[in-house]
């Protein structure tokens, strides 16, 4: 009774609801919305597809949401009841998606924090999601149990094999014997699994995309003649689609066979990819002629090269994009040039990075630079307004869009060219927020009919290189692009691109004999033990050849200034070096080394000049590598100051941003409230006028000890030439012992000891000691011995001096001599001049005996002008040993506590809203620092001028009473013109005294004058009004300390990234 009754209640109908538009779809009543409810023609409804569909109607008929989104599309859709369909859930971050448990839930409402409103959504309103399971799928995670219990879960199995026969047919107007051999091939290939990719499963030889894709080739194709043999093209076509992806030749074979065997006919790759096919391609294009020759002369169409451009050409004479994988230098950025000069379209390329954002290729808002005459009129107060990004043109302007390196960028910035990558070719463009009519309608882009998608990528494996998530490859028609490294094909590329007349010989082989030297020099190198990491390159092989081309230009002599002759076989040895020779042995960093003098004479660093000069007749970046301290940037300076060429240093660190090195847009400094404009970056900047800037793998080699001593003798000629040699000597010795065999001195390490070791040295010796009594052992301690952390590698430093210089050599370790007057302290051979800045009052600090040693060390490093790094346990008095001697030298000292979060910008500083307390206080404390080194100076001239001291005095004491409290208001208001004269009376008194005591130079006292005339029209602007809104650039500490020369502390530096 209980079965029969159900399926009675089952079987009966649904009654329609009261009140409202409702639609009856598979047995269920959805709300009607209202935009006019149409039929997608093309949509095929399988039985299985109907299954789905009633699923979804069922779910959306009882009012579940099923889904997620953020951003104001969510907002307005939830305003005007709209539908929307997400893909990809599963991609956003959980704390994202736990923020709209609120709206998942029954009362389905949203607060805006930025704006404390509560938004309720329209009834009509639904939320929908599409996602790929977690695991296989790059960047997919498993969502929480707590948010998936609020869904109503639907799980989409695949389409029977009989249903996607009927689809294919409706579809894509396939016949339906044909669309039978389609499935066949499918389902035969599902049964092997593809070495390259075995975690695809069955789908590694083709998935439900590809099948479509292959149907739509044919139903897109051009009807040709009356008897054409269409099964052969369905065939041909795909085993380019299917085998072109794939990397290994038994995986063509296993394609090849399976599509002969379901479609009787042969396929010949031989004849799909000759010439005669390159050229049919070509033809298709009216300018492809003068194209060709002009801008790609350099193209060799070898059989690798015709491959690649048969298979791009078909996919994007159908409009599908383009995944090209291959090594580097294979011609995978070349073929995409080529199809969009052929094609005359405008090609739109971005290099993906790991730190890539949407807004890279989509656009953002910017600040307005350059508004015209109806901008002006229309909002003359609007700030910011959105730029097109490269992808948004290249969708607007039918042009050809390359993503290159695609595989560097994060999964979830990629996922969001799905639907650029669909068919329908659309772009919701979110983040650009409504449109200015009165709907306020979200952008939705449709590309035009020629807008073309690429993108290229190395196989994955290599640092930073991995294989896209199988979601995103597979929206791509994917080609495998082999290196052209037959020999035949080489020799082709090296005869076809070398100097006609070019040859080793007196024989014009046209480039035949250099081609086969070439090519056995290549196979013997790569078959060596120490060569089997050069990668064979075609952009190696042009590198080699253009380089002997630039030689055979410059030794022309009919040239007018052609002042230099090297043979081919010489240019042909030196192209060898700069393109694997000097590559060899290469290792990492960039490091900066500041020097005036260079000896160029010596015989390491002129073959490494010599290195890079070979480099620099190739118009390529170069990437100078080597230890530090081995001389590497300052050979680069050295070179550019001797070819008279102005270098421009840009130091590179985790820190640096794109926008550090190109530029960006910044607040206008005394413009109007919010005023922007673009500022070229270093980078940028040194591009525009030319100039070098220190980046192909050239190896710089350590030192040897003959060019030590030399370099030695050349920039230090006052020291004798023993001496120097007994330093390289000890310099080699210690460097051995403590990193080669690590004998001693492991603690605190790893060490380097070089050339600038050496450098600090000399220069010791040179600023102590007096001509010709010239004595190593006084300062060998402080340069080797300091940085030793036990006393048993400090005594071994010695030791190894005396094995060196003699067991009678004395060393100097320090002294317990302390001398202190007006104007200079004095511990041992350190002398430091005693400056005018008196501290405020702070915690007592005394100077300790056994503290002495260590004191002068520091004192002699600040005379020379180098930095220190104290290191030691916690409070052993580090920071007070450097705060003491702030104020026994009368020096300011600013203490910047270092921690893990910090970044470049509390270093250097960076812009922020104008505030003229900033400099008031700055200035206020300038001013008391002045008086009371006036008023001290002062005293001890008590019968000069102490009546102006005492004048001085009181003036400032007054004002620091009566006047400075009420200067700290809330944004400055409080610094009126009446306290600006007050200070500026001060400041007259002040100078007054200055010149009769001299206790700052004319120019010093000028510096402070001009501070206070910037101020002082700041204070008139902020009583105007004018700065809201402004900006101005505040230095940071370290800039600061700079400027004004004090000392700068940075405590637990090593905390520091």
């Amino acid at each position: 009774m209980r079965v029969s009754s159900t399926s009675v209640i089952s079987s009966q109908q649904i009654p329609k609801p009261q009140g409202g538009r409702f639609i009856h779809i598979e047995g269920y009543w959805v709300s009607a919305g209202d935009k006019e409810p149409t039929v997608d023609e093309t949509y095929v409804l399988t039985p299985s597809v109907k299954l789905n569909l009633k699923d979804i109607v069922r779910v959306v008929s009882a009012g579940y949401v099923y889904s997620f989104f953020f951003s104001c599309v969510l907002i307005d859709a939830m305003r005007k009841g709209y539908w929307i369909v997400l893909d990809e859930l599963n991609l956003a971050p959980t704390d994202v998606l736990e923020a709209l448990n609120r709206l998942l839930d029954d009362n389905r409402e949203l607060f805006i924090t930025e704006t404390q409103e509560v938004v309720k959504a329209d009834p009509h309103f639904m939320l929908f999601a599409t996602q790929n399971p977690p695991g296989l799928y790059g960047g997919r995670k498993v969502l929480s149990r707590a948010f998936r219990n609020r869904f109503v879960e639907l799980h989409f199995d695949e389409l029977p094999s009989a249903e996607l026969e009927t689809i294919l047919h409706k579809r894509c107007s396939l016949p339906p014997s044909y669309c039978s051999k389609l499935v066949k091939v499918m389902l035969d290939l599902q049964s092997y699994r593809r070495g390259s990719t075995v975690f695809a499963g069955k789908h590694g030889f083709i998935t439900l995309r590809d099948l479509f894709r292959w149907a739509e080739r044919y139903r897109l194709a051009e009807q040709l003649e009356k008897d054409y043999d269409w099964l052969q093209h369905l065939a041909n076509d795909g085993f380019m689609l299917l085998a072109g992806r794939v990397r290994k030749p038994e995986e063509v074979d296993v394609i090849q066979r399976v599509i002969e065997k379901h479609f009787k006919k042969r396929i010949y790759p031989e004849s799909l990819f000759s010439e005669e096919s390159v050229r049919k391609l070509l033809a298709k294009s009216s300018t492809q002629m003068s194209v060709m020759g002009r801008d790609f002369k350099h193209i060799v169409w070898t059989q690798g090269m015709r491959r690649l451009a048969v298979l791009v050409g078909r996919a994007l004479e159908f409009g599908e994009p383009v995944l090209l994988v291959g090594e580097t230098g294979c011609g995978k950025t070349t073929i995409c040039q080529i199809f969009a000069a052929l094609t005359n379209q405008k090609l739109y390329s971005v290099n993906c990075h790991l730190h890539m954002e949407t807004s890279d290729f989509l656009g953002g808002l910017r600040p307005i630079r350059q508004r015209s005459n109806d901008q002006e009129e229309y909002d003359g107060s609007r700030l910011f307004e959105w730029c097109d990004g490269p992808l948004v043109l290249a969708m607007k302007e039918e042009g050809f869009f390359l993503l290159d390196e695609i595989s560097l960028a994060d999964d979830s910035v990629l996922e969001r060219l799905n639907s650029v990558l669909e068919a329908e070719k659309t772009l919701v463009l979110a983040e650009k927020g409504g449109q200015d009519d009165e709907e306020n309608e979200v952008e939705l882009l449709v590309a035009g009919k020629k807008f073309r998608i690429l993108a290229t990528m190395n196989p994955g494996g290599d640092f930073g290189k991995k294989e896209l998530s199988p979601a995103l490859r597979n929206r791509f028609t994917e080609i495998w692009c082999p290196q052209s490294n037959g020999r035949d094909d080489l020799i082709q590329i090296v005869k076809h691109n070398l100097h006609p007349g070019l040859s080793l010989g007196g024989i014009n082989h046209q480039g035949a004999d250099v081609a086969e030297l070439m090519m056995d020099f290549v196979e013997w190198l790569t078959n060596q033990e120490f060569g089997r990491q050069c990668i064979l390159s075609v952009r190696d092989i042009l590198s080699w050849v253009n380089f002997m081309n630039v030689m055979a230009e410059k030794s022309n002599p009919a040239k007018e200034h052609s002042h230099l002759y090297i043979s081919p076989v010489m240019s042909f040895i030196h192209a060898a070096c700069l393109v694997y020779i000097d590559g060899i042995g290469s290792g990492p960093v960039l490091q900066r080394n500041s020097i005036t003098d260079y000896a160029l004479n010596a015989g390491t660093t002129a073959v490494n000049a010599q290195r890079l000069l070979r480099a620099l007749q190739l118009n390529k970046p170069i990437l100078l590598e080597g230890s530090p301290g081995v001389g590497k940037t300052s050979l680069v300076a050295a070179l550019a100051k001797a070819s008279g060429n102005c270098l421009v240093r840009i130091n590179l660190s985790e820190q640096t941003d794109v926008t550090d090195l190109f530029g960006t847009d910044l607040p206008v400094e005394g413009g109007r409230g919010g005023e922007f404009a673009w500022r070229d970056g270093p980078l940028l900047a040194a591009l525009k006028a030319g100039h070098w800037i220190v980046l192909d793998e050239v190896y710089v080699d350590p030192l040897a000890a003959a060019d030590m001593e030399f370099i030695g003798s050349t920039l230090f000629p006052a020291i004798d030439k023993s001496i120097i040699s007994k330093m390289v000597a000890f310099n080699n010795k210690i460097d051995k012992e403590v990193m080669a065999e690590k004998k001693w001195g492991q603690k605190g390490g790893p060490w380097e000891f070089n050339l600038r070791d050496l450098f600090r040295w000399c220069q010791l010796m040179l600023v102590d000691q007096s001509p010709g009594g010239y004595d190593p052992g006084q300062h060998v301690f402080l340069v080797y011995g300091e940085r030793m952390r036990t006393r048993e590698d400090k005594e071994k430093v010695i030791s190894v001096f005396r094995d060196v210089f003699g067991q009678e050599a004395s060393v100097y370790t320090g002294t317990r001599d302390f001398h202190i007057t007006p104007y200079n302290i004095q511990i041992g051979y350190s002398i430091l001049s005693r400056g005018n800045y008196i501290p405020r009052p702070g915690r007592n600090l005394s100077l300790l005996h056994h503290s002495l040693q260590t004191l002068e060390s520091i004192m002699k490093c600040v005379h020379m002008s180098w930095m220190v790094i104290l290191v030691g346990p916690a409070a052993v008095g580090k920071t007070s040993l450097v705060e003491l001697l702030a104020h026994l030298t009368g020096h300011r000292l600013k203490i910047m506590a270092m921690n893990s979060a910090m970044d470049t910008t509390e270093l250097l500083g960076g812009f922020e809203q104008v505030d003229i307390n900033r400099p008031w206080l700055r200035l206020l404390e300038k001013v008391e620092s002045v008086v009371s080194a006036l008023v001290r100076d002062s005293l001890l001239l008590t019968e000069i001028c102490a009546d102006d001291a005492e004048l001085v005095l009181r003036a400032w004491s007054n004002f620091i009473l009566n006047y400075k409290p009420k200067s700290l208001g809330e944004g400055g208001r409080s610094v009126t013109a009446e306290l600006v004269s007050k200070l500026e009376g001060i400041l007259v008194l002040t100078q007054r005294l200055n010149n009769k005591i001299s206790s700052y130079s004319k120019a010093e006292f000028a510096v402070l004058v001009e501070e206070f005339r910037r101020l002082k029209l700041q204070q008139v602007q902020a009583a105007d009004s004018n700065s809201l809104g402004t900006f101005e650039w505040v230095d940071g500490m370290l800039v600061q300390a700079l400027q004004c020369g004090d000392w700068l502390l940075m405590d637990n530096v090593n905390f520091c990234k």
